[in-house]
């Protein structure tokens, strides 16, 4: 009979092993936010000291509009407290995407860029 501990360890394996099954964030971020560079589009990563809520890239395109992306893994949603930054946000007429795939991202970015 396996002892509680081996069953634990079986559950950690499992779980672990699932957990790597589903792509991590920057698996959609950084895909994004290339795409974005090599449409002419000003990118930075969005930080700040006080606040883990706000949205993780600042997007700027070519011609001055800018805008925010929250990305997430895929499938997952923003959090209780980002989504109230994004409201906020949205409150103050700035635009804020959440992105948990490549495709929706490189779409955001092809419609801004075709606003030219």
């Amino acid at each position: 009979m396996p002892t509680l501990q081996k069953l634990q360890e079986a559950e950690a394996k499992a779980k672990a092993k699932k957990l790597k099954a589903v792509p991590l964030e920057r698996a959609v971020e950084k895909p994004v936010k290339d795409y974005a560079r090599s449409r002419g589009f000003y990118v930075r990563k969005f930080k700040s000291a006080n606040n883990r809520s706000v949205p993780d890239g600042i997007f700027a395109t070519p011609f001055g509009v800018v805008f925010f992306i929250e990305f997430k893994r895929p499938g997952k949603r923003a959090t209780p407290a980002q989504a109230d930054e994004h409201a906020f946000m949205r409150q103050r007429k700035l635009t804020v995407y959440v992105v948990d795939n490549v495709t929706d991202g490189k779409k955001i970015i092809d419609t801004y860029a075709s606003q030219e």
